[in-house]
């Protein structure tokens, strides 16, 4: 899956990505990195983000629904 240019995979390299509004259901984003992502507005839920990295992430109004978040690094 691509969303804005990124390919939304298990271990991707999504620092700094905007991701604003993105429909990310059931994604699996295992290991990925996603510091400094800008994940305001997305639809999250049912994905995988086991050890994923979420630090510094922006997620304003970010829908997490039954994520998979077990592992994963998270700045608050």
């Amino acid at each position: 899956m691509e969303v804005r240019g990124h390919e939304i995979t298990a271990d991707a390299d999504l620092a700094g990505a905007d991701l604003t509004d993105a429909d990310l259901r059931s994604v699996d984003l295992t290991g990925a990195w996603l510091g400094g992502a800008v994940l305001s507005g997305s639809d999250l839920s049912d994905a995988r983000l086991v050890g994923a990295d979420l630090r510094h992430a922006i997620c304003r109004s970010t829908i997490f629904a039954d994520t998979d978040m077990h592992l994963s690094l998270i700045h608050i």
